[in-house]
């Protein structure tokens, strides 16, 4: 739904995920190890809307929580510092400060 071509559905999804993202910053039982895997997976993704929101989820997410995998999340960050949108690529940034 990120990649759709409405901006009214990307739009959409991308509220219903801040709220999911919150839901999950409050839990307890959060596996990290698979939601840094689809973000990991997402962060290459051919659209730049789904590329920006993986790589604000790693910043949001941040913390202790996502150290063991920190090797894939900056495998997948580096190439987004490339990125060709400028919010792609200070976001991406945020990771290595």
């Amino acid at each position: 739904m990120l990649s759709d071509s409405s901006l009214e559905i990307r739009h959409q999804a991308d509220s219903e995920l801040s709220e999911f993202l919150q839901e999950i910053k409050n839990s307890l039982s959060i596996d990290y190890g698979r939601m840094a895997e689809i973000l990991v997976q997402r962060a290459a993704a051919p659209d730049e809307f789904t590329r920006w929101t993986a790589i604000t989820w790693f910043v949001k997410l941040g913390g202790d929580q996502l150290v063991p995998y920190y090797a894939d999340i900056l495998g997948a960050t580096l190439p987004c510092i490339a990125d060709r949108e400028e919010k792609t690529r200070v976001v991406s940034l945020y990771i290595f400060f």
